[in-house]
């Protein structure tokens, strides 16, 4: 699907949805922001159940599902689990800042996928979800940076609206983003594209070359199944 069609699709997706998106949005704003000012470290504690609630909403848009309010909060239903995801994603990210910004933005983009998969995937554990967004990206890195450079010209005018114009953007964006990650699993074609398993803390590119398609992700949740069903 070539980024054209991706925002397409979720300008499509989002007719009819336009209300749910932008409150879920807002709302996940107003979380974030009193979680930061009541208590820093708040923020950071709901940041992977708020993250995969926000995933497990605009996953139901693109999907054609009813998505509901309360599936913002979903992600607390396993909170250990989903807390300790977010929380990886953080501190992986920072590492790799402290070598400098462009080492963490392209860490940013590796783990980019975490939270739809572990939306998909709740069986999976810890470092699973993480491993797999790592290996699902290898080779979509730099075409996942192009589709959010291609959202530049709306925050400008965000920014001259004061504002304002981010109700629309917001949704839109993250709609676009969730297309691109129902494309980089074969959602249409019902087979994944996910890379071989890789390290987290890898040495990495935006422009690598992606490994032959393989079902990682379906292999990576079918052994945490097992090893539950074990204990």
């Amino acid at each position: 699907m070539s980024r054209k069609e991706m925002k397409e699709l979720a300008k499509q997706k989002l007719v009819g949805n336009w209300g749910m998106a932008i409150v879920t949005m807002l709302l996940v704003y107003v979380i974030n922001s009193a979680a930061s000012a009541a208590f820093g470290i708040l923020e950071l504690v709901i940041s992977g159940p708020i993250s995969i609630g926000l995933a497990s909403i605009f996953l139901g848009f693109l999907r054609g599902k009813k998505s509901e309010f309360e599936d913002l909060f979903k992600g607390f239903n396993d909170f250990a689990n989903n807390f300790v995801v977010g929380l990886l994603v953080y501190v992986f990210t920072f590492l790799w800042s402290l070598l400098l910004i462009i080492p963490g933005i392209i860490a940013s983009y590796s783990y980019a996928m975490t939270f739809y998969i572990q939306h998909d995937h709740p069986e999976m554990r810890e470092t699973e979800a993480i491993t797999a967004s790592k290996n699902m990206m290898k080779g979509h890195k730099w075409d996942l940076f192009v589709l959010d450079l291609s959202f530049i010209g709306w925050y400008l005018l965000v920014a001259l609206t004061f504002g304002l114009l981010i109700l629309y953007v917001g949704p839109y964006h993250q709609a676009a983003r969730t297309a691109f990650y129902l494309d980089l699993i074969g959602e249409k074609e019902g087979e994944a594209t996910v890379e071989t398993p890789a390290e987290p803390f890898e040495g990495e590119s935006f422009t690598e070359e992606s490994e032959p398609a393989s079902e990682e992700v379906a292999e990576i949740a079918e052994s945490s199944s097992e090893e539950s069903e074990d204990k």
